[in-house]
């Protein structure tokens, strides 16, 4: 379960990069295919931004995101490390089942036969 729970996380961080970078790079283009349009509409978005309370929202939106991002990293190490303890237990009870049937040479009575 552990497996497909960093595989989605990296894929997703991937998907994300790729995106990103798709987007950068229409952007560019369209901005060097035609600059002063891109300018007006720069200024515009700058106007609407400066006028309206979208600032106040997107501000309301990082301080949600940044309050729960705290929990969602605790969850996240709590789950990291129970997988990690899971392993280490796992891994002590093999040494266990496979050492039973070996004698014992520290016991007080001797070695069992």
């Amino acid at each position: 379960m552990s497996a497909s729970i960093d595989d989605t996380l990296g894929k997703g961080v991937q998907s994300a990069c790729k995106t990103l970078d798709a987007t950068c790079k229409d952007c560019e283009e369209q901005i060097r295919s035609a600059p002063l349009a891109s300018v007006l509409v720069a200024a515009l978005i700058g106007y609407v931004l400066h006028f309206l309370p979208i600032g106040l929202i997107v501000r309301l939106k990082i301080r949600i995101f940044l309050a729960l991002l705290k929990p969602a990293l605790l969850l996240f190490g709590a789950y990291k490390l129970y997988e990690f303890i899971a392993a280490q237990v796992q891994a002590n009870s093999r040494t266990l089942v496979e050492g039973a049937h070996e004698p014992v040479i520290d016991s007080p009575t001797g070695p069992t036969t």
